[in-house]
């Protein structure tokens, strides 16, 4: 299982069940995993104590870093530790709730501040003029215990009866599962979750998943073993293909009472292809016109993908992944798809002028191009039939300005796929 969290994601201080205490942990992830873009909440997340090496499962969902933003109203300033501003949230110490700032003004050597109560009264809090802040000024707040149930591990926390101030870091999962918060001395409190949050016992998170898999895959479900342990459930077994090792998880994921879902599935294709023919038939089935991919890369061993290149929308990662996972033959999939919604000023005009030139050459007419802009450089994808039409493309592409750089990609496939497309050329 630890192999498929490839990809180290960060090293930051949680509570270690095992240790009782703080210490750095190493977080790694299944696929690209980028702090403060939002993933999907049940994706696992390998967390790896530096000191006592132990391991547990976490998901997406359960960390700030991972998590959609807060709603407006969900996070607080506190008076006197933050720098106040007009429409922030806060919370006067000793109140028995948040307000809006509505106002502010200044009254002799004071500073006034005019906050609007959620039933409509408003109340003035005066501060001193000229407060120095420390480098927490702008941190906002979930007050605790209240928002007990909406706090994620990497929140910074203010519980309001003890009047302190501290971090979420870590969640103990068991009979009662409790939030863990270290406050400013670097002393902890455990504080129960609401029952949302509760898990269920293993048993009967197995017995779940078990009925769920077995009434939607019932011929391959002799191949499958079901286990859980902390609210997480593990799927142990084979199955034929990518696309039904896909399907096993999201019908684990969406189990109710499920933190989330781990699949340790071998993939055992009814036929095998060759590494060098999965990769031409991956890149051929992310140059579809359709799909805004770009700098494809990808290497195969033993059947197993890995597919590295850009794009333009956050979409496209799942296009991609729906699309591949019919391969015939592919076992595995390590997807990285790094997000450029625009290029430098200027770039997709070059690129664009290229793209015309391509299109007027008659030598062209059987290629699939496509032309895109990264670090001042023109680069020039996709397939064409010989080595001819690749020099003709070289050469069109350098012809079509004077100072363009360019970068000559393509690939020479004679003999066509079986996913091919019509021709094309277009700018990325």
């Amino acid at each position: 299982m630890l192999q498929n969290f490839r990809i180290l994601i960060s090293d930051t201080p949680l509570f270690c069940r095992a240790c009782q205490g703080v210490f750095l942990h190493s977080l790694k992830a299944r696929g690209p995993l980028h702090p403060g873009i939002p993933a999907p909440a049940k994706e696992p997340i390998l967390i790896n104590c530096h000191h006592c090496r132990q391991s547990q499962i976490f998901v997406a969902g359960e960390f700030r870093d991972f998590s959609p933003a807060p709603k407006l109203g969900e996070l607080s300033k506190i008076a006197g530790k933050s720098r106040l501003q007009v429409k922030d949230t806060v919370y006067i110490p000793g109140s028995p709730c948040t307000g809006t700032i509505k106002s502010r003004f200044r009254a002799g050597n004071q500073e006034v501040f005019v906050v609007v109560l959620p039933n409509g009264e408003e109340v003035r809090w005066p501060a001193p003029m000229h407060q120095a802040f420390g480098e927490m000024a702008m941190t906002e707040y979930r007050l605790l215990p209240a928002a007990v149930g909406e706090s994620r591990i990497g929140d910074s926390v203010y519980h309001v009866s003890r009047e302190r101030f501290g971090l979420v870091v870590g969640i103990l999962f068991g009979r009662e599962s409790k939030l863990v918060v270290q406050f400013e001395d670097e002393s902890l409190l455990l504080i129960t979750l609401p029952e949302s949050r509760q898990i269920p016992e293993n048993r009967a998170l197995e017995t779940l998943a078990t009925e769920a898999v077995q009434k939607e895959f019932p011929h391959g479900f002799a191949g499958l073993h079901m286990e859980a342990g902390q609210g997480i459930i593990y799927a142990r077994g084979t199955c034929n293909s990518l696309q039904e090792a896909h399907q096993i998880r999201n019908l684990l994921e969406n189990i109710p009472l499920a933190r989330g879902a781990v699949d340790i599935l071998s993939v055992q294709p009814e036929v095998m292809v060759q590494d060098d023919t999965l990769c031409e038939q991956i890149v051929d089935a992310l140059l579809h016109p359709e799909f805004s991919l770009f700098g494809l890369n990808a290497t195969c061993q033993s059947g197993v993908a890995t597919v590295i290149g850009f794009c333009r929308n956050e979409s496209a990662r799942d296009e991609a992944i729906r699309i591949l996972e019919t391969i015939p033959g592919l076992r595995g999939l390590f997807l990285d798809l790094r997000l450029r919604p625009h290029d430098e000023p200027g770039e997709r005009e070059k690129a664009q002028t290229v793209a015309q030139a391509l299109r007027s050459n008659a030598t062209l007419k059987e290629a699939r191009i496509r032309v895109f802009s990264q670090n001042g450089i023109l680069f020039l994808e996709g397939f064409v039939r010989s080595s001819l039409q690749r020099n003709a493309a070289a050469l069109a592409a350098m012809w079509a300005g004077r100072n363009f750089k360019i970068e000559n990609k393509l690939r020479i496939i004679r003999i066509p796929l079986a996913g091919k497309q019509a021709p094309f050329i277009k700018v990325a």
